[in-house]
C-alpha cells in the first residue's frame, strides 16, 4: 500500500512544478506589417483645394515601435505614428501616411521600416496608383426644352486635369469651352429652328481619354413662331427711312401690315420660308408731324394663322418745339440724315455739381442728333434723360460753330423739381430763371442776346428727376 502512493505524488508533484513554468514564461512576440495602395489622388469638395492623400496604415506589434521611409522621396511623409504600447500588450496602432497627388500616368512606390523597441525590423511597400483622367457633373445631365425655348443652363463640373467643350454651335454656346480642373460653366442653348422630326443636342466634356455628356432634348414636330425682342417697339430716328424685321420660326410664314399711320410705310416680302432670325425689310419716308407714329405687323405660320406675333415699329417725332418760333414750325423742319456732313457734330457731356457722387447716378437714354435745318435755325432734340442723384447736376448744351443757343423746351417727368439755364456749371450765372414745373409740365426758357460759341448749362435741383423730352434751338 505505502509503496502504491509514490507514483501519484510524483505525478502531483510534476503537475505543479509544470504550472509554475508556464506561469513565468515570456509572452509571445508579435510584429506584423503588411503592404498597401493609394490612390493617385480623391476627389475634393467643390471649391477647396486639396493636394494629399491619407492613407492610415496599421501595425501590429507586441512593443513599442517607430517608423522612417528607407529611401527618401518628396512625394511621400509619415504624417504620424501610434508605436507605444503598454509592455506585452498585442495592440494594432495606426500609421498614417501622406502622399502627394500623382500627376503622372505611371504608378510609383516607396518602402517604409518599421523598427520595435527590441530591434526587430518589418518593412511594407507603399505604392501609389498612376494618375487617371476623370471628369464628371456634379447634378443633372439631361435637359428638355420646347422647340422655340432658349435657355442658360449652369453646369457643374468636377475634372482633375484641363478639359474642353465640344458642342454644335449651331445648338448651343458653351462658357468657358475650356478649363483645367474643377469649373461652372454655362450652355447657351440657342432655338432649335429646324426640328420638326425633333432633336438631340450633345455637349460632350473631355479631359484626356474620359468623357461626360450633357444633352437638350427638343420635341419633334413643334410649328413655333416668334418675336426677336430687340425688335419689339422698336423705336427710329425721325429722318430714318428703312429698318428691319427680325423674327424666328420653323415653317414657312405670312406677313400682313395690320394698321400703319407711318408715311409710305412698306414691307419688302409678305411671306417666305422659316429659319432662325428672317428678316424682312421696310421702308418708310421721314417723320415731319409733330406725333410719333406707329406700324403694327402681324407674323403668321401659313400653316396655321392662329400660331402668330404681332410686332410695332415706332418713328420718333423729331420736332418737340411747340410754339411758333421766328417763324419755324414742325411742318417746316426739314429732316436730315445722322451722318449728314453739314450738320455740326454736338459733343454733349453731363456731370454733377457736388463731385462726390458717382456718374453712374446720371443716365441720359439715346443720342443727341440734329432733327433739321430751316434758314438760320438748327433744331436739336433728345429724348429720355433722367437725374438719379442727391446733389445738384447739370447737362451741357454744347457750343456750336457759328450759331447761338436761342430756345430751350423740357417737358418734366417727376413732380415739382426746379429747374434753370446757367452759364456756367456751378449755376451761379443764371441767364434763365428758374421754374418749378409738376409732372407732364414744359419748361420753356427763350434767349435773345446769348454768346455765339458758347456752351450753356441746364441745371436741376437735388432729387431724382426725370425730363420725358427736351430740345434746343440755335441760330445762326
Amino acid at each position: 500500500m505505502k509503496f502504491r502512493l509514490v507514483p501519484l505524488v510524483l505525478a502531483a508533484l510534476f503537475a505543479f512544478q509544470s504550472c509554475l513554468i508556464e506561469d513565468v514564461r515570456a509572452p509571445q512576440f508579435v510584429f506584423e506589417v503588411s503592404d498597401v495602395t493609394v490612390p493617385a489622388d480623391v476627389t475634393a469638395p467643390y471649391g477647396t483645394d486639396v493636394r494629399t492623400v491619407t492613407a492610415l496604415v496599421p501595425v501590429r506589434c507586441t512593443e513599442n515601435w517607430s517608423a522612417s521611409i528607407v529611401d527618401e522621396t518628396s512625394w511621400l511623409l509619415i504624417a504620424a505614428q501610434d508605436g507605444s504600447n503598454p509592455v506585452g500588450a498585442d495592440v494594432t496602432g495606426n500609421l498614417t501616411l501622406s502622399c502627394d497627388f500623382n500627376e503622372e500616368y505611371a504608378a510609383r512606390s516607396a518602402k517604409v521600416r518599421v523598427v520595435s523597441a527590441s530591434g526587430q525590423t518589418r518593412e511594407f511597400t507603399v505604392t501609389q496608383s498612376a494618375k487617371e483622367d476623370r471628369i464628371s457633373v456634379d447634378g443633372e445631365q439631361a435637359y428638355s426644352l420646347s422647340a422655340e425655348s432658349a435657355a442658360d443652363i449652369k453646369v457643374k463640373l468636377l475634372s482633375n486635369r484641363d478639359w474642353t467643350a465640344e458642342v454644335p454651335e449651331e445648338l448651343a454656346t458653351v462658357t468657358p469651352a475650356e478649363g483645367i480642373g474643377d469649373a461652372i460653366v454655362t450652355i447657351k442653348a440657342k432655338p432649335n429652328y429646324s426640328c420638326e422630326q425633333g432633336s438631340v443636342t450633345t455637349v460632350t466634356f473631355r479631359a484626356g481619354e474620359k468623357t461626360v455628356e450633357v444633352t437638350i432634348t427638343r420635341p419633334a414636330d413643334v410649328p413655333f413662331i416668334a418675336s426677336n425682342a430687340v425688335d419689339i417697339h422698336r423705336n427710329y430716328l425721325p429722318s430714318v427711312t428703312e429698318g428691319v424685321l427680325r423674327f424666328n420660326c420653323n415653317q414657312s410664314w405670312k406677313a400682313e401690315v395690320l394698321s400703319s399711320n407711318i408715311r409710305d410705310f412698306a414691307l419688302s416680302a409678305l411671306e417666305g420660308e422659316g429659319g432662325m432670325g428672317t428678316e424682312i425689310p421696310f421702308t418708310m419716308s421721314p417723320n415731319v408731324e409733330e406725333q410719333s407714329l406707329s406700324a403694327e405687323v402681324r407674323l403668321s405660320l401659313a400653316s396655321d394663322p392662329g400660331k402668330n406675333v404681332v410686332m410695332t415699329v415706332n418713328q420718333w417725332t423729331g420736332f418737340t418745339i411747340s410754339v411758333d418760333f421766328h417763324g419755324l414750325k414742325s411742318a417746316d423742319a426739314c429732316p436730315l440724315q445722322p451722318a449728314d456732313e453739314s450738320v455740326p457734330q454736338l459733343p454733349f457731356s453731363s456731370g454733377f455739381l457736388n463731385s462726390g457722387n458717382s456718374q453712374y447716378d446720371y443716365m441720359l437714354t439715346g443720342t443727341p442728333y440734329v432733327f433739321g435745318l430751316k434758314g438760320d435755325y438748327l433744331v436739336v432734340r433728345n429724348g429720355d434723360l433722367r437725374f438719379n442723384s442727391s446733389s445738384s447736376a447739370y447737362v451741357k448744351f454744347p457750343a456750336v460753330e457759328g450759331y447761338r443757343l436761342a430756345y430751350v423746351e423740357i417737358t418734366a417727368a417727376a413732380t415739382n423739381k426746379n429747374f434753370s439755364v446757367a452759364q456756367n456749371p456751378d449755376g451761379s450765372v443764371i441767364i434763365g430763371a428758374k421754374k418749378t414745373l409738376p409732372k407732364d409740365a414744359k419748361g420753356i426758357w427763350e434767349f435773345n442776346e446769348t454768346e455765339y460759341n458758347t456752351p450753356y448749362y441746364l441745371i436741376v435741383s437735388s432729387g431724382s428727376s426725370r425730363l420725358s423730352d427736351w430740345a434746343l434751338l440755335y441760330v445762326k
